[in-house]
C-alpha cells in the first residue's frame, strides 16, 4: 500500500471512529430522555450507513 492510500484509509478510519462515537452519544441521550426518543432511530440508522459505507471502503485495501 503506498503512502496516498495508507494516509486516505487512515483519515477514512478516524472519520469512522468519531462518527461511532458521535451516534452512540446521541444515541445514549436519547435513551436517557435526555434527548427526543426519534434520535435514537435517527442515531442508528447513521450508525448502520457508517459500518455499511466503512466495509465497503475497507473493502479495497484488503491483499
Amino acid at each position: 500500500m503506498d503512502n496516498k492510500k495508507f494516509r486516505a484509509f487512515v483519515i477514512a478510519y478516524i472519520v469512522n471512529i468519531s462518527v461511532i462515537i458521535i451516534t452512540v452519544t446521541v444515541m445514549i441521550l436519547a435513551v436517557k430522555d435526555i434527548l427526543p426518543d426519534f434520535f435514537r432511530y435517527i442515531g442508528l440508522g447513521a450508525l448502520l450507513i457508517d459500518v455499511i459505507w466503512f466495509r465497503n471502503f475497507a473493502s479495497q485495501y484488503k491483499k
